[in-house]
C-alpha cells in the first residue's frame, strides 16, 4: 500500500493478516467494542468508539473475526477469544440494537455456533420488525434481517421461518424489472438506491436460494448480479448512487475501498461459485485492482506502517451528502446516467472503519489468493 511499504500489491491472505492485527490493536476491552472509525495520527492509531455506529460495526467486525478464526488465517484470534467478545457484547448491548443490527446478529450467532442464543435473538428481531414497521425498513436493514432469518432457519430454528417468509415477500415487493430493488417505497427514495443496499439485497437473495432451495430467489439473484456487473466503471470502481428503474449509476462518488475489496465480493464470490453469470471473475479482479493502484489517482489505497486502508475517494465539495443526493435525484428524474469521466476535484478520506475490515475478513479469509494473484502495474486498469 502507499506510504512506507514492502510492495504495492497485497494478496488477500496478506490483507487478512494485516487486517486481523489491526482489529486486535483497536479493539476496546473496556467498552467491548470495535471502533466507529480509526485514523493514523503521528504514526499511531486514534480511534473513535462513537455510539450507535460502533454497535453495528462491532457485530460486523465480529462476523469477520469468526470467519478468519475458523479459516485459521495468519494473525486471526482464536475462536474462543472471539466467542468471549461476542458474549461480552451481547451481554452489554443487546437491549440497544435496532432492527438491522438484530438481523446481522442472527448471522453472527449462527456463524459462531451460538445456537442456544438463537431463540431469544429471533424473538427480538421479530419484535423489532413489528415495532419499526416493515415498510419503514431501508433495504440494508431489511436484507440483513432476511439474511439472518434464513441462516437461523437453516440452523434448525423453526421460529425463524415465519420471519424469513415475511421478509422475503417484502424484498420481492421492492424488486424492480432491472434486477435491483428500492431503498424504501417512499416517493423520494423509490428510484434511488445505494450500492451498499444493493449488495445486501443480492446477498439476501443468494441466501434464500442456497439455504432454502428457493428457485425464484436464485433467478432474481442471477438477474441482479448481471445488472450489478453493468454498474462497474472503467477502472473497476463501483458507484454509490444507482437508479432502480434504469439500472444506471446516478452518482459515482464516493468510491469506497470496502466496496472494492469486500462488499462487492458478498455477491460476486457466490456468483462465481454458482457459475451461472458470465464476467464475474473479471469483475472480481478489476474491483481488487482498483484498491491496489488501478484507480484514478494511480495509488495503492492505504499505508503499511502502521497498516490502514483508506476509506474512499470523494469529491471535494461543500455539503457532499446533499449535493450527491441532489445530483442523483436530478439524473433519475431526467433519465440520465452519471458521467463516465472522473471528477476533477477529488480527495482521499484516509480513515478506516472497523466494519470495513470485518467485511474484508468475511469475504476473503477462506478464499484462495489465486483469484487476484496476477497484478497489473500500479495505476494501470485492466478495463
Amino acid at each position: 500500500m502507499a506510504g512506507n511499504h514492502d510492495t504495492d500489491w497485497l494478496l488477500p491472505s496478506q490483507l487478512c493478516k494485516l487486517t486481523s492485527e489491526f482489529l486486535t490493536e483497536v479493539y476496546s476491552e473496556g467498552l467491548a467494542l470495535y471502533p466507529f472509525t480509526t485514523s493514523v495520527v503521528e504514526g499511531r492509531y486514534v480511534s473513535d468508539y462513537r455510539l450507535p455506529w460502533a454497535l453495528r460495526y462491532t457485530i460486523n467486525t465480529l462476523l469477520g473475526r469468526v470467519r478468519a478464526g475458523r479459516a485459521c488465517t495468519d494473525g486471526a484470534p482464536s475462536l474462543e477469544a472471539v466467542d468471549r467478545e461476542i458474549a461480552e457484547f451481547v451481554g452489554r448491548y443487546d437491549s440497544t440494537l435496532d432492527a438491522g443490527d438484530r438481523g446481522l446478529l442472527l448471522v453472527l450467532l449462527v456463524e459462531a455456533g451460538r445456537l442456544d442464543d438463537l431463540s431469544r435473538a429471533i424473538d427480538n428481531a421479530s419484535e423489532s420488525v413489528r415495532q419499526t414497521g416493515i415498510a419503514a425498513l431501508n433495504l440494508q436493514d431489511l436484507s440483513w434481517l432476511a439474511w439472518g432469518a434464513v441462516r437461523a432457519a437453516e440452523a434448525g430454528a423453526t421460529s425463524a421461518e415465519p420471519l424469513a417468509a415475511t421478509l422475503r415477500a417484502e424484498l420481492v415487493e421492492r424488486s424492480a424489472p432491472s434486477g435491483l430493488a428500492q431503498h424504501k417505497p417512499s416517493r423520494l427514495r423509490r428510484d434511488i438506491v445505494s450500492f451498499g443496499g444493493t449488495v445486501y439485497y443480492l446477498r439476501a437473495l443468494h441466501e434464500y436460494g442456497r439455504a432454502l432451495d428457493d428457485a425464484e430467489a436464485r433467478t432474481r439473484f442471477e438477474r441482479g448480479v448481471r445488472s450489478a456487473l453493468g454498474l462497474q466503471g472503467a477502472r473497476g470502481e463501483w458507484p454509490w448512487m444507482i437508479g432502480v428503474t434504469s439500472g444506471h449509476a446516478l452518482d459515482v462518488y464516493p468510491v469506497y475501498s470496502v466496496h472494492q475489496l469486500a462488499m462487492a465480493m458478498l455477491f460476486l464470490l457466490p456468483a462465481l461459485d454458482d457459475g451461472k453469470v458470465a464476467g464475474v471473475a473479471e469483475a472480481i479482479e478489476r474491483s481488487y485492482r482498483w484498491t491496489m493502484g488501478a484507480n484514478e489517482l494511480a495509488i495503492p489505497f492505504g499505508a503499511r506502517h502502521p497498516f490502514i486502508v483508506y476509506r474512499s475517494i470523494e469529491r471535494r465539495e461543500p455539503a457532499p451528502k446533499l449535493s450527491r443526493f441532489g445530483r442523483a435525484a436530478f439524473r433519475s428524474r431526467i433519465g440520465s446516467a452519471a458521467p463516465k469521466t472522473p471528477a476533477r476535484r477529488v480527495q482521499i478520506n484516509p480513515e478506516w472503519r472497523s466494519y470495513e475490515g470485518g467485511w474484508l475478513l468475511y469475504a476473503w479469509a477462506d478464499r484462495p489468493d489465486a483469484l487476484v494473484a496476477d497484478p497489473a502495474p500500479a495505476g494501470q486498469s485492466s478495463g
